[in-house]
């Protein structure tokens, strides 16, 4: 049996000392993983797709994330209501633990920032502990990584990224590319990971306005979809996580990858008090 959840998402506090389950699991006889004895047993059980819950000034959000055509979902993508902080991780394809290297590299990213509060120190964090399990796996793995921090203060969103993971923005129905997808691949391979060592990520502020419809997104999302396509998805979605489900849906039928896809809706109402994960109403 497997310790793994095939890819997805995730709410909950993140505790990167899961990691230390997993490893043991794909190598119980390792001798790195004596380093790693008093992990807590990995139990996580998180639905595909999420409620809609108020996580700040008018912001809503949702998420989806389909396996596609892949054997595995190398994806995933994760959220914290209470630091207002949403992450999404592609594992490098092509390598046997992308599965692992996005999973930790998101749920790193949450709680760092839940302990700082500090986007960069996050990121960093994540890129540390990817960069161990990578050279501990010795199969040199990496992962994308978009983070997304929401300002209450200031209205603003913060991101951080490396690879191909991009964020977009419609605004009064045009849409905007917010995150960099320039000079980010040398011939076919990704210029920048997290796991790969030192990374220095692509910094990104953007202004969050009433009516604002904001989407993370893997490659197998953007790539088949097209930004034509992703605008009139979010244009005519109703709700956040319909847009999500939706993103994801058509991504994985007309392309041969994983789909996973964060939607952030800023709406014009405030609400101060973010809606736990899962409560219903």
């Amino acid at each position: 049996m497997s310790w793994f959840r095939k890819g997805g998402c995730s709410s909950a506090k993140a505790d990167s000392n899961e990691i230390g389950d997993e490893l043991i699991a794909r190598h119980p006889a390792s001798p790195e993983s004596e380093a790693i004895e008093g992990a807590r047993p990995l139990a996580i059980q998180t639905p595909a797709r999420t409620p809609e819950p108020a996580v700040g000034p008018g912001l809503l959000y949702g998420w989806s994330s389909e396996r596609g055509a892949r054997r595995r979902n190398e994806d995933y993508c994760g959220a914290s209501g209470d630091s207002l902080l949403f992450a999404i991780s592609d594992g490098i394809g092509g390598g046997p633990h992308g599965d692992v290297m996005s999973r930790i590299s998101v749920k790193r990213a949450i709680e760092a920032y839940g302990e700082s509060g500090d986007l960069e120190d996050a990121f960093f964090q994540a890129n540390e502990l990817a960069s161990k399990v990578s050279h501990l796996l010795g199969e040199g793995d990496g992962a994308t990584l978009l983070l997304a921090a929401y300002d209450r203060g200031t209205a603003r969103l913060d991101l951080l990224s490396a690879g191909d993971t991009l964020a977009y923005r419609l605004r009064a129905g045009e849409l905007s590319l917010l995150s960099y997808n320039e000079g980010r691949f040398r011939g076919n391979a990704l210029e920048k990971a997290v796991g790969w060592g030192e990374v220095d990520p692509d910094r990104i502020s953007s202004d969050v306005l009433p009516g604002d419809l904001i989407v993370l997104c893997t490659d197998g999302v953007w790539e088949p979809l097209g930004e034509k396509r992703l605008a009139e998805l979010l244009d005519e979605a109703p709700t956040a996580p319909w847009a999500a489900a939706r993103l994801c849906e058509e991504a994985a039928k007309a392309g041969t990858d994983n789909a996973t896809a964060i939607c952030i809706f800023a709406k014009a109402e405030s609400s101060t008090t973010p809606t736990a994960y899962g409560a219903e109403g």
